[in-house]
């Protein structure tokens, strides 16, 4: 007699068998379901994956830059572009990632902003570097207290 499978396992298996890249045997080891049970699965399946599929972006083209300095400078703009995202995103957004996530990510990004900004100090003159800091202002602790 065969086995019925309950909607909900057999979609949790079909979701094992796509992040186990398709690979059958591995799949019924780890499940305990027949090879030929999932193979039938798979290909009952597998049509209505390829005409649902999303189409795949077109990868973002990268722009040239008349130097290297240019370039730095580029990713310097994408950097603050992404940590003000994160920043406004940081309470409000019912996202995926949890506050800390964001906030991890974003002390990784500030790290990344100060080195390539000492990488860059050598190559500004005086007036660029006052652009360079942003206008943040240093307070002192004893002021405050």
């Amino acid at each position: 007699m065969a086995l019925r499978y309950p909607p909900n396992q057999k979609a949790a298996v079909l979701a094992l068998l796509d992040r186990n890249r398709g690979n059958v045997p591995l799949t019924a080891q780890q499940t305990g379901i027949a090879v030929r049970t999932l193979y039938n699965w798979q290909c009952n399946v597998l049509p209505y994956l390829q005409q649902y599929t999303p189409p795949v972006p077109r990868p973002a083209e990268t722009p040239a830059f008349a130097s290297d300095l240019a370039a730095l400078a580029f990713i310097r703009q994408n950097i603050i572009a992404e940590l003000s995202r994160l920043s406004a995103s940081l309470q409000y957004d019912p996202g995926f990632t949890t506050p800390y996530q964001r906030a991890l990510v974003m002390s990784q990004l500030m790290d990344k902003l100060l080195k390539l900004d000492l990488h860059l100090q050598p190559y500004m003159d005086d007036d660029e570097e006052m652009e360079l800091s942003d206008d943040v202002e240093e307070v002192d602790d004893e002021e405050d207290a």
